[in-house]
């Protein structure tokens, strides 16, 4: 499932949220849009669960966290879910990866643009990364020494001044 409350899911083109409605996540933070690969016009996986969460407190700070293996069956949520980041009114973006199990070339190109277009508009992008399929995907083809990393998300939340997100979701 895809949730989404960074962006306008209208504009974004995904349809209505599974259940209709936002719900605070606490400090702030709001959580909206749920969506199921049906809705989204993509293949039911017998794979693992995919799943985008992406929250935003009231100061601007976005927390993503996905969950699953990026490859070619999923690739398209991910896209879809990052198309419209960072909004006008984004301050900082924490990206949690800790819980991929694997990240295809595809996977780091929709992470090279979004870090593109947080650069354009000088919004800082922190990944957490703590797994070892991860770090070695940015290894391999250089680009651990562009992403500022954490292996910790309280690190990376504490990094862009976004404490409080974690205890939100």
């Amino acid at each position: 499932m895809i949730s989404n409350s960074a962006f306008d899911t209208k504009a974004a083109g995904l349809g209505k949220a599974a259940g209709g409605e936002s719900r605070a996540a606490g400090n702030g933070a709001t959580v909206t849009g749920q969506y199921t690969r049906t809705e989204l016009g993509l293949p039911q996986s017998e794979a693992e669960p995919f799943s985008v969460t992406v929250a935003r407190n009231r100061n601007g700070c976005v927390l993503a966290m996905v969950q699953g293996a990026i490859d070619a069956t999923t690739i398209d949520q991910l896209d879809r879910a990052f198309a419209a980041q960072p909004g006008m009114d984004t301050r900082a973006f924490v990206l949690d990866l800790t819980r991929v199990s694997f990240l295809s070339i595809s996977g780091l190109r929709v992470m090279v643009d979004l870090l593109a277009r947080t650069n354009e508009v000088g919004v800082p992008l922190e990944l957490v990364v703590d797994t070892h399929a991860v770090r070695r995907a940015l290894d391999c083809v250089g680009l651990s020494d562009v992403f500022s990393t954490h292996i910790e998300r309280t690190a990376a939340l504490a990094a862009v001044d976004a404490a409080e997100l974690d205890a939100t979701l």
